[in-house]
């Protein structure tokens, strides 16, 4: 086929090299959150931030699947006009899912290590939840557009598409980065600001280094989402194959406070989730204190005593 000038060159054999390595990162991105998951389990430390991950994995794992149905032969079932639409559907919603179930996750892991201040985890965790709704508006907003059959582009080179809105897109972009400036402000700031303990510090810059790293994969999504048409037609090939980029890797970063965790834990023998209480007492804990301490005092006086005092 005669490409366009412009257009991006993809030849089969690198689309093939590219879907093996893609296959690869999903393989390790999903064995990975299991391994995660029966770890904390047998530990006795499940939180949230591990269901998340393993819920993400579970979707991601229908996703990888999706990679390969799209090799499936012209004379295949899965190859039929509504066979492909299904597919596409199923391919955009598990994307979204996946990405937006890693970052609730990283969260929600912040919020683990926020275990004595309890403002802060209140936020990573009320955060969490507000992601939860972005990742549900974002579906329902382009299951909105494409409910029409007049969205919908096929294509003689066994290609299907919705087609998506400059609003949409803009939209799309505008939830990302204010998510990866979120994930990159909170450990920034506590590290800058609010002085933590040292394995705090530990686990903020490898926060600090994986949400930087999301934001780089974000980017790159964008570009190809924001592709010129003379890119076509492999510019619709390589924004899959960045979307599946992009939900492995981000799957794995999800792992980085557990894998450095682990690290700590099997190479240097340190529990680096035990981080140290804070020395702060508030005027809550004084008064309950002081409390305890004026009731037992008073009941351990004799009788006579407390008959004087009255």
């Amino acid at each position: 086929m005669l490409l366009p000038r412009g257009a991006l060159v993809l030849s089969s054999e690198s689309d093939t090299l590219l879907k093996v390595f893609i296959t690869i990162l999903h393989v390790v991105a999903i064995n990975s959150a299991i391994f995660r998951f029966f770890y904390r389990k047998s530990t006795q430390r499940l939180g949230w931030d591990d269901y998340v991950s393993l819920l993400s994995a579970l979707v991601d794992c229908m996703f990888f699947a999706l990679l390969w149905m799209g090799a499936a032969s012209d004379n295949s079932s899965l190859s039929t006009i509504s066979s492909r639409r299904i597919r596409y559907w199923l391919t955009i919603i598990s994307s979204i899912i996946v990405v937006w179930a890693d970052n609730t996750s990283i969260l929600f892991a912040m919020a683990r290590i926020f275990r004595f201040d309890r403002q802060m985890r209140r936020l990573c965790n009320y955060l969490g939840i507000f992601f939860i709704f972005l990742c549900l508006s974002i579906i329902a907003h382009v299951s909105v557009l494409c409910r029409n059959d007049s969205k919908w582009i096929f294509k003689p080179e066994n290609r299907i598409r919705c087609i998506q809105s400059e609003g949409y897109r803009i939209y799309f972009t505008a939830l990302y980065v204010m998510a990866d400036t979120i994930l990159i402000t909170i450990p920034a700031y506590t590290l800058w600001c609010c002085s933590p303990s040292r394995n705090q510090a530990r686990l903020f810059w490898t926060g600090l280094g994986a949400a930087i790293f999301g934001l780089m994969l974000d980017i790159l999504y964008v570009v190809f989402l924001f592709a010129p048409p003379h890119w076509e037609p492999n510019a619709g090939v390589l924004r899959v194959r960045t979307g599946h980029l992009e939900a492995s890797l981000s799957l794995l970063t999800s792992h980085v406070f557990f894998l450095t965790v682990i690290f700590y834990h099997h190479c240097r023998n340190e529990d680096i989730e035990a981080t140290e209480e804070s020395s702060t007492i508030t005027l809550t804990d004084v008064e309950i204190d002081s409390a305890d301490f004026d009731f037992e005092s008073r009941s351990t006086k004799p009788a006579s005593v407390r008959n004087n005092d009255h």
